[in-house]
């Protein structure tokens, strides 16, 4: 609430400066006075939005830029948020990167032109995909090395962290159930 209030405050420092706008919903809308509004006949760019993107995550009202009917298939539940595909400023499928592809899905047929834009914009943005995954570092391994079930005196070995020469050992029982145990006391 106290961000609000500071926010409000600045913005009525600012009054006259600013430009005052209608809404379509009758609230006042608020702009720089040297800012170029774009003109609305003109579609928004193609854009290939990253997972999460705040243009996704930032609206009070989503349906300016989602619409009900597709945001399932964008947010699935699960805190997941797919990386999306904007045609005119509203989300119109999903896309993901796997190996050396862009691989896009439009949630209804798209027509000629949106897919030639579509595609114009993937490969814009392939290069810079495999750029950033070859110079990436190596994704970090399981700290856990899992090495092949040895049986000796009634215990098993499964694996031993990469950072140590100790064995984590798991006591078993006939039923091949039982707890993790360490012969050691070590503190993470």
């Amino acid at each position: 609430m106290e961000r609000a209030n500071r926010l409000n405050q600045v913005v009525a420092n600012m009054g006259v400066e600013l430009r005052h706008y209608t809404g379509p919903d009758g609230q006042t809308l608020l702009d720089l006075p040297d800012t170029h509004l774009p003109d609305p006949h003109i579609p928004a760019p193609v854009r290939l939005l990253p997972a999460y993107d705040n243009a996704l995550l930032g609206h009070a009202d989503r349906t300016r830029i989602i619409s009900d009917e597709d945001r399932k298939q964008i947010m699935p539940g699960r805190a997941l948020v797919h990386p999306t595909i904007l045609i005119d400023g509203f989300a119109r499928g999903t896309w993901s990167f796997t190996g050396d592809d862009i691989r896009l899905v439009p949630f209804r047929p798209l027509t000629a032109s949106e897919q030639q834009a579509v595609n114009d914009e993937a490969n814009q943005m392939l290069p810079f995909l495999k750029h950033r995954r070859a110079s990436s570092p190596a994704p970090q391994r399981n700290p856990w090395r899992l090495g092949g079930v040895r049986a000796g005196r009634g215990r098993a070995i499964l694996g031993v962290p990469q950072n140590s020469s100790l064995p984590l050992v798991r006591e078993m029982n006939p039923l091949g159930m039982g707890g993790v145990t360490a012969p050691w006391r070590r503190s993470w």
